[in-house]
């Protein structure tokens, strides 16, 4: 083993060399090579192994969130978007620009919900997070991962929007008089 590192300066040259001690097992957990002149509790030799480790770190938390063309990537998310919202009931408009105020506007039961759609990612704590979005310009957050859509209100609250047709069926079928007490209908 090489050893551990650290600099001795020389105040009149104002250069730096490399001194050696014996018996150190202070090596970066990416690339393997000693830690040199980091704090103690440092686990990488540099600031791109601990880029390239979170890099690595955060694929396998999302691993299909690789994708380095941003424009691929939000078409992609805005389709994703697009099929779960039909699955869930409603009838969708695309906006065919990229300029506009929302991505989708999404219809149902004669109401109309304007769609922001976000590339969001699991953290380490497994919480979704995306980008900050203006909450004036939409209706309901569309925050898209590898493998679901979460759907968030104007202040990042995590919404259900089946449960809301689910209320208002109930509330319909209660005002027609169908509704037993169990919870079952006629």
């Amino acid at each position: 083993m090489l050893g551990e590192y650290s600099y001795e300066r020389n105040e009149k040259e104002m250069n730096f060399k490399v001194v050696i001690k014996e018996n150190s097992d202070k090596f970066c957990k990416y690339c393997g090579d000693p830690i040199v002149d980091r704090m103690d509790y440092a686990i990488y030799c540099c600031s791109d192994c601990q880029k390239k480790a979170e890099r690595e770190k955060f694929l396998k938390r999302n691993p299909k969130n690789n994708i380095t063309n941003g424009g691929i990537q939000g078409c992609r998310n805005e389709l994703r978007a697009c099929s779960d919202l039909l699955e869930k009931g409603f009838e969708i408009f695309l906006n065919p620009s990229q300029a506009g105020s929302c991505d989708i506007v999404a219809l149902k039961d004669r109401e109309l919900f304007r769609v922001e759609v976000a590339c969001a990612h699991y953290s380490g704590n497994g919480n979704v997070g995306c980008d900050p979005h203006n909450p004036d310009n939409y209706d309901i957050l569309a925050a898209v991962t590898f493998d679901k859509v979460f759907y968030k209100d104007g202040t990042g609250k995590e919404i259900d929007i089946t449960e809301k047709q689910e209320e208002e069926e109930k509330k319909e079928k209660l005002e027609k008089g169908k509704y037993l007490d169990k919870g079952s209908y006629i």
